[in-house]
């Protein structure tokens, strides 16, 4: 895997990686503090696609932006495009996880010429702290303000969370702990989740929660209209994002489908295999799509990349 800088609109440097690979595009967009040891199976250059992302705005390498309040879900979009451009990529299909499928919605919705198709892996296009918690014993009416609630705390308590984690001796010990402490579930690789950890737990945990709160912001969006397959993957045990409400969604979009998968959260980790098969099969159905486009006369876009 190979990294690199870009400049986004704004004038923020932003690091991103490439995973070296061949095939179609693949634009990964990440969700809160997503680094590539999340998706060991699209970080592999042998998966069968060219995979490009980035690393969150303070993150990982990437800068802090000038304007402190331009971290919401519209400057990681913007990021998405300034990466895009920077690498003359025109049409990809996008991958997102977590916060990051808000980001690929809102891009998508403002940029639908420049997306094949779109997978969404454990989130929804907005709204998502109304769908937290829903595997824990937490009414519907109260998962909102108890998410809000709960990250707000965490921001608080940011400081010594940071001093606390970096203290944590990471190795597959650890990993096996984390694996079974019922916010993830067994079926990670420890290396894989080892490797995770090792970066993941140096984080910078006041920014980390300075950039939930933000996204916490972003509402639901209408995306019934997006013309372009579309497939939600959704977690049997996933305390973040509900599978009843990633369903709902789906409901209302003409071209999505979903697949529902074991596992918690983190499904790159425990599911990677499903992930890969879920991205080869909505490759087909873009393709297929953009065939029946063209013969119809209806296609806009560019050439596929």
């Amino acid at each position: 895997m190979g990294t690199f800088f870009f400049t986004s609109g704004d004038g923020t440097r932003i690091r991103g990686w490439r995973n070296g690979g061949t095939g179609p595009t693949v634009v990964m967009v990440p969700g809160l503090g997503t680094i590539p040891q999340a998706f060991p199976g699209l970080v592999d250059p042998d998966c069968g696609f060219d995979v490009v992302s980035f690393y969150q705005r303070g993150t990982f390498g990437s800068e802090k932006p000038a304007d402190d309040v331009a971290i919401g879900v519209q400057h990681h979009a913007e990021d998405v495009e300034a990466l895009m451009d920077t690498l003359g990529i025109d049409r990809a299909i996008l991958v997102a996880w977590s916060l990051g499928v808000n980001s690929a919605f809102d891009f998508t919705v403002n940029n639908p010429d420049r997306v094949r198709a779109l997978l969404a892996i454990g989130g929804v296009p907005g709204g998502t702290f109304d769908t937290m918690l829903s595997s824990l014993p937490v009414p519907a009416t109260l998962r909102k303000l108890t998410s809000h609630s709960l990250v707000n705390a965490l921001h608080v308590a940011s400081p010594v969370l940071t001093e606390v984690s970096r203290r944590v001796p990471v190795n597959q010990m650890t990993a096996r702990l984390v694996s079974r402490s019922g916010f993830m579930m067994p079926g990670s690789d420890p290396t894989h989740l080892t490797e995770l950890l090792e970066e993941f737990l140096r984080s910078d945990w006041r920014w980390f929660f300075t950039l939930a709160k933000a996204a916490a912001g972003h509402e639901a969006m209408d995306v019934a209209h997006l013309p372009m397959p579309i497939t939600f993957i959704a977690a049997t045990q996933d305390a973040l994002t509900s599978r009843d409400a990633i369903q709902e969604t789906a409901n209302h979009i003409p071209h999505a489908r979903v697949r529902v998968v074991e596992g918690s959260h983190f499904i790159g980790l425990e599911n990677r295999d499903a992930v890969l098969t879920e991205l080869v099969n909505l490759t087909a159905r873009a393709q297929e799509h953009e065939e029946r486009t063209r013969t119809d006369g209806s296609f806009a876009g560019g050439a596929a990349s």
